[in-house]
């Protein structure tokens, strides 16, 4: 879900860090930066292969930080995530500790299970039919 102002940059912890899904819903791949969302886990979720971000004090999920969005492509994603997920203001981790503004797309913690997501797992389990079912 979108919200109001200027959004600046994406912190991508789940889907998003894939290549292939923003080739797929943007037509591009933006430049990604790697790094870590400080203070969030990204969990799975019950019965889905992508995950949700939750706030977890102390924790840190992997991400990239995608800077260079445009305004439809702002919006091609705001249509491509589901309604629970809300835009948060976090801090990203990236090269020797500098820390980024961002946001993120962040579930209600009652939604996540507590097994950590990872783009290895979903790579190997869910990508190939994710993005047969995002290109159709």
């Amino acid at each position: 879900m979108r919200r109001s102002g200027p959004l600046g940059h994406l912190a991508a912890y789940g889907t998003l860090q894939f290549p292939e899904i923003l080739r797929a819903l943007l037509g591009r791949v933006p430049d990604l930066e790697p790094g870590t969302i400080v203070d969030h886990e990204a969990r799975r979720l019950p019965g889905v292969g992508f995950p949700g971000l939750v706030a977890a004090p102390g924790s840190l999920a992997p991400a990239h930080v995608i800077v260079d969005l445009s305004e439809q492509e702002w919006e091609a994603l705001d249509a491509y995530e589901d309604d629970f997920y809300a835009l948060v203001d976090v801090v990203v981790l990236i090269d020797g500790g500098l820390e980024v503004p961002a946001v993120a797309y962040r579930v209600p913690a009652s939604m996540a299970t507590s097994t950590i997501w990872t783009a290895d797992w979903f790579a190997t389990e869910h990508l190939e039919t994710f993005l047969g079912a995002i290109s159709d």
